[in-house]
């Protein structure tokens, strides 16, 4: 793909706007070829969830109305700073929102494609440039100097950039994972919307739920048939192979588990040590399970639960289902990136 280069010359956000929203449909009828090229880039990714992804964007992302009046909350640079982008590459198109809030804030988006999630990106930039020429995404090979750094990776990977930019205004987000509270009074569509949440992107979102909050006496036995259920062709191969190797590594430890065919619960207060593991605890009381969300704060990016338990959460639940769809108001780690940039 020919690489062009365009430094921000807009003076409001509104043309930006409808680029991105004339993306809706870009989204929702992303060719095969595409699609296929992407999927050979990175053996996690399956056209399955690659449309996925797409459709969650599209939804949530691609409203005129929506993008309006959630930008408009926020002033427009006057002067445009070059914000580096260092973009994940664990579920399709992971970049999007950051070069959205970037683009919409009035600066200037220098990508640093994961070698994992390029094809995509690359197209839904090439579609921007075109429905609008004047929107900041400054691609290789002129970029310049960075004036600020927003980046989303591994924990190693955030401290390398933490020392090669350290001095630079940041927003670097390393390892997370989310969780769940189950009452014991969930129904059946209820739990296969859980089952969604863990198992969508073979687990590897941030998003994706690992740890289960359970009341006590929860028949994990009948948890775990209820998830086995997932359609398991859309489980990644790979993702198999790793159920395979830690239930391998358990067995020769004799560690105790709960085997769903493809995943293993275990009872642990930690976050799981691979992916295909989830973790659970039984909590005594609402409040408990509160404090413990509380004491883990920092290691999770979001909550699936009824409304009810919002009283003792210390951050919004998300509802059943509802893990891998945020809507422009969930910011990453909880930290406003539209505010970040509004102070550049």
């Amino acid at each position: 793909m020919t690489m062009f280069y365009y430094f921000c010359t807009m003076t409001d956000r509104y043309p930006i706007t409808d680029a991105f929203a004339g993306l809706g449909p870009v989204l929702a009828n992303l060719p095969e070829e595409l699609v296929t090229r992407a999927c050979q880039d990175n053996g996690w990714f399956t056209s399955a969830d690659i449309r996925r992804s797409a459709n969650a964007i599209a939804s949530e992302f691609t409203d005129r109305d929506k993008l309006r009046s959630w930008a408009d909350r926020y002033p427009f640079a006057a002067t445009p700073k070059n914000v580096m982008v260092v973009m994940a590459g664990n579920i399709p198109m992971a970049g999007f929102f950051d070069l959205l809030c970037v683009s919409m804030s009035g600066h200037n988006c220098i990508p640093k494609f994961s070698s994992k999630d390029t094809v995509l990106m690359e197209y839904l930039m090439a579609d921007l440039l075109e429905r609008c020429p004047g929107i900041g995404i400054i691609l290789p090979p002129d970029s310049p100097t960075p004036d600020a750094v927003i980046a989303s990776g591994s924990d190693n990977t955030v401290r390398h950039l933490k020392y090669r930019f350290g001095s630079l205004p940041a927003l670097y987000r390393g390892n997370r994972t989310s969780a769940a509270i189950l009452s014991g009074n969930e129904t059946t569509e209820e739990l296969s919307a859980l089952a969604r949440d863990i198992f969508s992107y073979s687990g590897l979102g941030c998003r994706n739920v690992s740890h289960l909050f359970l009341p006590p006496g929860y028949d994990t036995d009948k948890l775990s048939g209820l998830l086995s259920g997932y359609p398991l062709p859309s489980v990644n191969p790979k993702y198999l192979n790793n159920y395979s190797q830690r239930k391998a590594v358990l067995e020769l430890s004799g560690a105790g588990y709960t085997d769903g065919r493809f995943f293993l619960l275990t009872a642990s207060r930690d976050l799981p040590a691979a992916i295909s593991e989830i973790t659970y605890e039984f909590y005594i009381s609402p409040a408990e399970a509160g404090r413990r969300v509380g004491e883990m704060e920092d290691q999770l990016q979001c909550i699936v639960a009824g409304p009810a338990w919002n009283d003792y959460l210390p951050f919004p639940s998300v509802p059943f289902g509802k893990a891998q769809s945020p809507t422009l108001y969930d910011f990453p780690d909880r930290v406003d990136t539209m505010r970040f940039l509004s102070g550049l």
